[in-house]
């Protein structure tokens, strides 16, 4: 922990870290592993399994190629695979969208960041029997680590939280926004290419 201070307030005070900092552009290709279980206050919640490809752009501003701030968005679809047993098999389309700080050692390298998604949905969409509901008002931390050669980045990415409101589409004769749950755990392997401006 002292090595790593000391390395931080000697950026901090260069000369040159200080003159090099701009803009990054970071997009990216996902894909996701991970489990979902929406709380409706039932037995027998529905909860699977959230499988799919995704894509993303991480924007902000750098200081010297070591530290990064700016906004993360991500969109996804991931196939929604009940294991309860009741046949609650969706499409899915997610996007997630939040503040995002970093840091990378310069040039190449490990990187690390964390983001917290605060805007985002997630719709849940079963066509042949008319039913669409969208999780809203998400509440999601995102961290990740990666590995930088040249331009590339791959990256291990873990996402958790909760949706905390449900608007309901299409449900027979039910509509409307209510207060309820879906849970979203999930690992994202992801190749990105970051870059300064």
């Amino acid at each position: 922990m002292k090595i790593l201070t000391t390395l931080i307030l000697v950026m901090l005070t260069s000369h040159s870290y200080a003159a090099s900092g701009g803009l990054f552009v970071e997009p990216y290709a996902t894909y996701e592993s991970g489990t979902a279980e929406m709380n409706l206050g039932t037995d027998g919640d529905p909860d699977g399994d959230l499988e799919g490809w995704g894509a993303g752009l991480r924007l902000g501003l750098h200081a010297g190629d070591i530290f990064f701030v700016g906004l993360d968005g991500m969109y996804s679809e991931p196939d929604f695979k009940d294991d309860s047993g009741d046949s609650f098999d969706f499409d899915t389309k997610s996007w997630l969208l939040g503040p995002v700080v970093g840091l990378q050692t310069p040039f190449a390298g490990l990187r690390i960041w964390g983001a917290y998604m605060l805007a985002g949905e997630i719709e849940l969409d079963k066509t042949d029997d008319a039913f669409n509901i969208a999780y809203k008002d998400p509440k999601i931390f995102k961290l990740g680590a990666g590995l930088r050669i040249g331009v590339v980045s791959l990256n291990l990415e873990c996402l958790s939280g909760t949706y905390e409101k449900v608007e309901v589409k299409n449900a027979g004769p039910f509509s409307g926004t209510y207060d309820s749950e879906l849970d979203r755990d999930s690992y994202i392997l992801s190749l990105s290419f970051p870059f300064s401006l």
